[in-house]
């Protein structure tokens, strides 16, 4: 991971915007020393735009909207167990699969938990599976396994994105956050290595376009309603990343890191509804951008 989090930072702060906010978050947590639990603050980072310069929307269809749901209440119910044990509650790694339209939005059209996907093999019922997900420890086999289907999406997909569906692939790593207390107030904030895992390797070759990045899945939250106390959908935060590919090497170096500010997904009936992205508690550092060009880009 020490080799990610280094690639991640050689290239990324080639980004002249980018190093200046990483820079300022090395100044305000100095004992991370800029390593793999380092917050990334991404409510700083400039706003994702699409084609007509207004703020990227990230859509979930059907399939994805469901699977997001059922993240969700497993991980809550995950959490409850865990506690209930006096043990640390611990994520659920998912994948997110689609591509950028025409417009420049992102359409994610499908969604997989590769832990469930293992553990299903050996069950009876998903609902035995989900059972076995809060105590399970995902082996480094599994792990690799998903990076590698990860990546294989980006490379080998053979959709003609410039005619009809779109325009570039795009993958999304997926956690949900656990329930966990910083007392820098950082537990929502993606770490440095999550994003660097999201990153593709240095060595692989790209004949196209792509694009990665990460979306964690805060914990629910308890609201005061009209009919009292409620759960309701923690924030989503969703970093994406783009890459320069070399014509002649067809290496692809990442270059810049944006933070997705819109959301929609598809409710069970069908209908589109708004999904709260960018909005979780997050401390305020002391970081201003010089124009108002540097807020999207």
């Amino acid at each position: 991971m020490a080799t990610n989090i280094y690639r991640f930072l050689a290239n990324i702060r080639n980004n002249p915007i980018v190093n200046k906010l990483i820079h300022t978050i090395d100044k305000t947590y100095p004992s991370y020393a800029l390593g793999a639990n380092t917050p990334l603050l991404n409510h700083y980072l400039p706003t994702s735009t699409n084609f007509q310069n207004k703020p990227t929307t990230l859509f979930f269809n059907q399939q994805p909207s469901d699977a997001l749901r059922l993240i969700r209440r497993i991980a809550q119910k995950k959490s409850v167990h865990r506690l209930d044990k006096n043990k640390k509650d611990t994520p659920i790694e998912f994948v997110c699969y689609g591509y950028q339209d025409h417009d420049g939005d992102i359409v994610i059209t499908n969604i997989i938990v590769p832990a469930l996907v293992e553990l299903s093999k050996n069950c009876k019922s998903f609902d035995e599976a989900v059972e076995k997900l809060y105590d399970y420890v995902p082996s480094k086999d599994l792990r690799i396994d998903m990076l590698a289907n990860y990546f294989d999406y980006l490379r080998n997909i053979d959709l003609d994105f410039h005619e009809s569906i779109g325009k570039k692939p795009v993958a999304l790593l997926g956690t949900t956050k656990p329930i966990v207390e910083y007392a820098d107030n950082t537990e929502n904030c993606p770490r440095f290595s999550e994003i660097a895992k999201s990153i593709v390797p240095g060595d692989v070759e790209f004949n196209h376009d792509f694009q990665t990045g990460i979306l964690t899945v805060s914990p629910y939250k308890i609201v005061q309603t009209p009919r009292g106390l409620e759960y309701q959908n923690g924030s989503l935060e969703c970093v994406t990343t783009d890459y320069k590919i070399s014509p002649n090497s067809h290496l692809a170096t990442p270059y810049g890191l944006t933070n997705v500010t819109q959301c929609v997904q598809n409710t069970p009936d069908g209908k589109l509804e708004k999904v709260d992205i960018s909005t979780s508690s997050q401390p305020i550092i002391d970081f201003k951008y010089q124009s108002k060009d540097e807020r999207s880009l």
